[in-house]
């Protein structure tokens, strides 16, 4: 059996691709954090809106991007400390 793991990844409207790299949830709300699959240098933070298309939405304040962004590393801690 092979060791390999289901990667999901998405088609931006500016045509390129993401992988799903992790979700949160905060306050009922999905957001999903994104790494280009061509440059792990690019990557991006949407929003999950829940509807018929699972649409993705942008950041939209200062304040959400850092919310979200703390939520993220406090979650990683572990694997982002250095050795």
């Amino acid at each position: 059996m092979d060791n390999f793991t289901e990667i999901d990844t998405l088609t931006l409207n500016n045509g390129k691709s993401y992988i799903v790299t992790d979700q949160i949830v905060i306050e009922n709300d999905t957001y999903l954090f994104l790494n280009n699959e061509n440059d792990y240098s690019d990557f991006c933070i949407k929003k999950l809106i829940p509807n018929n298309n699972e649409e993705l939405q942008g950041i939209e304040t200062k304040e959400e991007f850092n919310r979200v962004l703390n939520a993220f590393l406090e979650k990683n801690k572990d694997l982002l400390k250095e050795e």
